[in-house]
């Protein structure tokens, strides 16, 4: 498991460091915090096997109960 979610890390910041802040539609957010806010996101899709999950929780720049919902499932916070 630990494999799997240092993988999908790492792609969520090639993907990411990749894109231009324009490109992520999200001006007001740094391209790190976007990194690391699209990890957790995906580590959350990860631990719940619902694409879903993902999607919804970096809707709103972030902004959203699901990603706070992903904060407390990843305890960390």
């Amino acid at each position: 498991m630990k494999t799997f979610l240092a993988l999908l890390l790492l792609c969520s910041l090639l993907v990411v460091m990749a894109a231009t802040e324009d490109d992520l539609g999200c001006g007001d957010v740094s391209k790190e915090n976007m990194v690391i806010s699209t990890a957790l996101c995906d580590a959350c899709e990860g631990l719940f096997d619902e694409a879903r999950i993902g999607e919804l929780c970096r809707s709103n720049c972030f902004q959203n109960s699901y990603f706070e919902g992903c904060l407390d499932s990843l305890n960390l916070r």
